[in-house]
């Protein structure tokens, strides 16, 4: 997993266990992880921008992991 230039990525991600990584796309590569209570984020990373976006959510994870590509994404805060 290249999260290389994440700032604060370790903090974002406490907590959470990754499940899925997607780096077969040509514009983004996401990143699934998951808690222990159902909570997740999907982060996606611009190839071409090196920009990061979460789409964080508290269930569903395998339905939301399916639908990557059409979640709403924000900035990281």
């Amino acid at each position: 997993m290249s999260l290389k230039g994440l700032e604060g990525g370790s903090n974002l991600i406490a907590g959470y266990t990754i499940q899925d990584i997607d780096e077969t796309g040509g514009t983004y590569f996401y990143y699934g992880f998951q808690k222990a209570d159902g909570g997740w984020l999907i982060l996606r990373t611009d190839t071409a921008s090196t920009s990061y976006r979460l789409c964080v959510g508290s269930g569903a994870y395998t339905t939301a992991w399916t639908n990557k590509s059409t979640q709403s994404y924000g900035y990281i805060a």
